[in-house]
């Protein structure tokens, strides 16, 4: 229907959420929009084998269409002219059945295993963030997971003991994961691309330990463990020189997956007259991580790597139950991250030109007035 109207002298418009960047001249002017119609039937049984084993069995058939537009106008300098790079405008839909079945055995009246294997699906799309014709129109494929878990859920020394440990695996066929690539854009300008890479697998296995240990009606100790493997076992990306496909897994890294995590912490009950006041100290660690997609950069300032972290808060609260109609009154004092001494970088993510990403604040401290009902 022709270009957005866009005064020669302004680089604003009326046009509904666009997205609009500059490096020099031209401008660039990107819109987009798009549609889901989402429906889904399912259902799950259960089945009491015996008395002490249980099986569950879930089947569900999802169905998704997305309709999706896309324009691209830039302002050129020497003509003072809003001139047309493409217009796409298409849709598509994508169906998968997926499922879960479990079993649970109980060993005791405090001990119970179980396991389970379950499928989940994401539906294809478009790239809504890409800048040239190539990028938007190559639509990219549904992501499929297999996840498998092994367990045991337990509550042992009287119930004063809770131990849950847990070993899982998942396994990712079509892994949906953006790639940055940088080009040349119109008048010479360099630009960047956002495309999702769709001929991935992956695989991801690891260990998780909750624990709880009442010591006392007062005191309370708690922690839990982390391990991850995450790698990919294929990755078909093109070359953005050539354009062949090429396999680079063995030079990407699968984004926020910190090998170590841990958490332990401890809380003390002091009970009085009205009300109660409980004293809280917890210590937690996060291995560094890979945040940007999806290649090892090879960048001096490590800025592609999250730091490891150590983190310790401290709370102190007061709880106060009031009538019943009315609920309960707390107060309660924080430090968070109390030997922290300087903002940590989260996330960092480079986008070919330029890097953008996310930090982390430091020591915080404060008080927080709650009334729960």
């Amino acid at each position: 229907d022709g270009p957005p109207a866009v005064p020669a002298t302004s680089l604003t418009t009326a046009s509904p959420a666009p997205s609009i960047f500059f490096a020099g001249e031209p401008a660039a002017i990107f819109r987009s929009k798009q549609d889901l119609d989402a429906y889904a039937v399912f259902g799950e049984v259960h089945f009491d084998a015996s008395e002490r084993l249980r099986l569950t069995g879930g089947l569900r058939l999802s169905y998704e269409e997305k309709n999706f537009f896309m324009d691209r106008w830039f302002l050129d300098a020497d003509s003072n002219e809003i001139l047309p790079l493409f217009v796409f405008d298409d849709n598509d839909s994508w169906s998968e059945p997926t499922f879960r079945i479990s079993a649970d055995y109980g060993f005791t009246t405090d001990i119970m295993g179980y396991a389970s294997w379950a499928r989940g699906f994401r539906s294809g799309g478009y790239d809504g963030r890409a800048s040239t014709l190539v990028g938007v129109r190559d639509t990219y494929a549904p992501e499929t997971v297999d996840s498998f878990e092994l367990g045991f859920r337990s509550d042992l020394w009287g119930g004063r003991w809770r131990l849950n440990p847990t070993v899982f695996l998942t396994k990712y066929d079509d892994k949906q994961e953006e790639r940055l690539i940088s080009f040349t854009g119109p008048g010479g300008v360099p630009e960047s691309d956002t495309i999702t890479a769709h001929a991935t697998e992956a695989t991801i296995w690891g260990v998780e330990i909750e624990t709880i240990l009442n010591l006392s009606d007062r005191l309370m100790l708690r922690g839990t463990l982390g391990y991850l493997d995450a790698q990919f076992d294929e990755f078909l990306s093109p070359n953005p020189l050539t354009g062949v496909l090429e396999d680079i897994s063995d030079t990407a890294e699968l984004r926020r997956a910190p090998e170590w995590t841990y958490n332990v912490g401890a809380d003390y009950r002091w009970p009085l007259a009205r009300g109660n006041i409980t004293a809280s100290v917890q210590h937690s660690y996060t291995d560094e991580y890979f945040s940007s997609p999806v290649l090892r950069q090879q960048d001096p300032l490590d800025r592609d790597t999250a730091p490891d972290v150590h983190r310790t808060d401290f709370f102190l609260s007061y709880e106060l139950p009031l009538r019943q109609e009315t609920g309960t009154l707390s107060l309660r004092a924080f430090v968070l991250d109390a030997f922290g001494d300087e903002v940590r970088r989260r996330s960092a993510t480079n986008a070919g030109l330029f890097y953008f990403g996310s930090r982390q604040a430091g020591q915080q401290w404060g008080l927080e007035l709650t009334l729960a009902r």
